[in-house]
């Protein structure tokens, strides 16, 4: 198993080496059988939203053209600081008309292709911005001095427990919502303040759910789950807790394969059952 492992590794590694260098012949050969650049290919062919704007972004990130480095590079530099909206969309704007002049794209000739190339730029910052915002909140660890991560902690007892009072802010009464100790802010080390405003949030939006779920955890044989985690941990019908990784790993394997299409959302689709 470890030798096919290292094997099929190898061969991707192969793979990826031959096309870096078949890549430029590639992409010579369809610009001049269609008179459209890659980009152009991917603004007019795919479809809107995530194919569209994955697509644009693997192009702009494979280009072997120093400018579009560049610029890349600015991007993130500039993604970290507090712009305002008027700076964010003349910096995009200004993005869309180097590329199109590196590219030598005539914007009088091709509006769709400015229309659609700055809709997947201002889609690529956001999305560079949403992944700052998220590693600076995950990276924000617990305070217990702190208030508004006291009143956040306190909430999430209250949705999930709102007939018990919390006797005392350090007690095994936490134990009963899943926490491991009797104070749960040392449950927070490796997601911060995030893994606590996730649950506030689940808790608020989907009480019902969340509340069936804890129910799952208080079984002597399945433990702490999520949504379609829960549903996916229920059909394996593990022996005990100690199943807990392979499953995991099962499930994220699943959800990674319907990822690899782009075409895939997920979204919030619960039926609470009678436990």
């Amino acid at each position: 198993m470890f030798f096919n492992t290292i094997r099929m590794e190898l061969l991707s590694q192969l793979i990826n080496l031959i096309c870096w260098y078949l890549r430029p012949l590639v992409k010579w050969f369809l610009r001049q059988t269609t008179r459209l650049c890659e980009l152009q290919r991917i603004c007019y062919g795919e479809s809107s939203g995530a194919p569209r704007t994955i697509g644009v972004e693997n192009s702009l990130i494979a280009s072997r053209v120093p400018e579009i480095q560049k610029l890349l590079k600015s991007m993130d530099t500039k993604v970290n600081k507090k712009l305002s909206l008027e700076e964010v969309k003349a910096f995009l704007d200004s993005s869309c008309s180097q590329i199109m002049r590196i590219k030598e794209i005539k914007p009088d000739l091709h509006r769709q292709f400015v229309q659609s190339m700055t809709v997947c730029l201002r889609q690529i910052w956001g999305y560079k911005q949403l992944k700052l915002e998220v590693e600076k909140l995950r990276a924000e660890s617990f305070d217990d001095g702190n208030l508004q991560h006291e009143m956040q902690l306190l909430e999430l007892w209250t949705l999930l427990q709102p007939d018990r009072p919390l006797l005392t802010r350090v007690t095994k009464q936490w134990q009963d919502i899943g926490f491991q100790g009797e104070d749960p802010k040392t449950d927070f080390r490796g997601m911060g303040i995030l893994g606590l405003q996730n649950l506030v949030y689940f808790a608020r939006e989907f009480g019902s759910a969340a509340k069936h779920i804890l129910s799952h955890s208080h079984h002597p044989r399945f433990g702490y789950l999520f949504i379609e985690f829960d549903k996916f941990w229920l059909e394996c019908q593990p022996r005990d807790i100690m199943e807990f990784n392979r499953i995991r790993d099962l499930f994220e394997n699943n959800i990674r394969s319907q990822l690899e299409d782009t075409r895939t959302f997920f979204k919030v689709n619960i039926e609470v059952d009678t436990v």
